[in-house]
């Protein structure tokens, strides 16, 4: 169970359901699953601990290769070359100078691979070991740890705020700021973490707007606290401007700028062909905004000059006019306007006919 989970359901627990082998023998392992009904499920195995790999008492051998890390679930995973001619223990230095050596866990064809817990205390800032070519350096990282309030400096002009329910697991959180890719990005790109890392709630960041002349072109909602996605980017929800300040709630973990959307929302017929004959009992238009997004709330369609009553399925980003029973045979005009959440607007009409 994450330290972070606080679900009511787990009432009985022994150690969070973590099963520690500290031996190197075999065990036998039984897992039932049972159903609301009674059903039951069961699952037998045998379980070991691999030894782990010898380390000559000669420690004057060169270093082997180049070593790799990850975190899965509040653990660091080290991997290291297989050198049976150095030592592969791995030194943890902290952020109060103290050191921990760890030994290996496990080995591989061609890894030795050292687990390393994370937990409340010291921060690590670097893993080496004389089996590797050059030690891991944690620079630019901080340790945020569940059930506790951490504020973390992102480059010279972020900062994210991560509260007590933010984390599932204790978590390294890796930061960088990089230059924007264009123009319409008006502040540095600030790395808050690996997107892997789930968010349990989500927490708030801050961006200053470090040279407000980059924005002085636009309107002041067409700036934005964006997210920056494999499509582009995407707004920030809960978005509040104070000044040259932007804070919003952020629910994962990845990179962030400020960016100016100035392109208004499409609008595209999606079941008929404008200027043909309809024999559909609604017309679906299909609505899309590169960065803000549809305001829900600025959206207005008329048939024939007539103001009508859509429907707007958002997370479809879909519009339905339902056509009026009895409408006249002949040419009809349906008149869409929409605008997204940084002002842009766009203001589209649609022909088509009834027999």
């Amino acid at each position: 169970i994450d330290e972070g989970m606080d679900a009511p359901f787990y009432t009985r627990q022994i150690d969070q359901g973590r099963l520690e082998l500290t031996d190197t023998a075999q065990h036998r392992l039984r897992v039932e699953l049972e159903d609301f009904h009674g059903n039951r499920a069961t699952f037998t195995t045998r379980v070991q601990r691999a030894a782990p790999p010898a380390s000559a008492s000669s420690t004057g051998g060169a270093a082997r290769g180049p070593a790799t890390w990850e975190q899965r679930r509040g653990v660091v995973v080290l991997r290291g070359p297989l050198a049976e001619d150095a030592q592969a223990a791995v030194t943890v230095v902290f952020a109060d100078s103290s050191r921990r050596v760890l030994s290996p866990a496990y080995r591989t064809a061609t890894q030795v691979v050292t687990l390393f817990a994370l937990g409340a205390g010291p921060a690590p800032v670097r893993f080496e070991s004389r089996s590797w070519l050059a030690p891991i350096e944690l620079r630019g990282a901080a340790l945020a740890v569940p059930n506790q309030r951490k504020i973390i400096r992102v480059g010279a002009h972020a900062t994210a705020t991560l509260s007590e329910k933010t984390l599932f697991q204790a978590a390294i959180v890796e930061t960088s700021e990089r230059p924007g890719t264009s123009s319409r990005v008006l502040s540095p790109i600030y790395r808050v973490g690996d997107w892997t890392i789930p968010v349990y709630q989500a927490y708030r960041l801050d961006i200053d707007l470090a040279e407000p002349a980059l924005a002085a072109g636009y309107r002041p909602n067409q700036v934005l606290l964006a997210k920056v996605s494999g499509r582009g980017f995407d707004r920030v929800g809960s978005e509040l401007r104070v000044g040259n300040r932007f804070s919003g709630t952020v629910s994962g973990f990845g990179d962030f700028c400020l960016v100016a959307d100035v392109s208004p929302p499409q609008i595209q017929a999606n079941n008929f062909r404008a200027g043909t004959y309809v024999n559909v009992p609604f017309l679906k238009f299909r609505l899309t905004d590169d960065i803000a997004g549809v305001h829900p709330f600025k959206i207005s369609l008329t048939l024939d000059g007539a103001w009508q009553v859509p429907e707007y399925y958002d997370y479809q980003q879909s519009l339905f006019l339902r056509l009026p029973k009895g409408l006249a045979r002949g040419r009809h005009v349906a008149k869409v306007s929409v605008a997204d959440y940084a002002g842009n607007s766009r203001e589209l009409s649609f022909t088509f006919f009834t027999r």
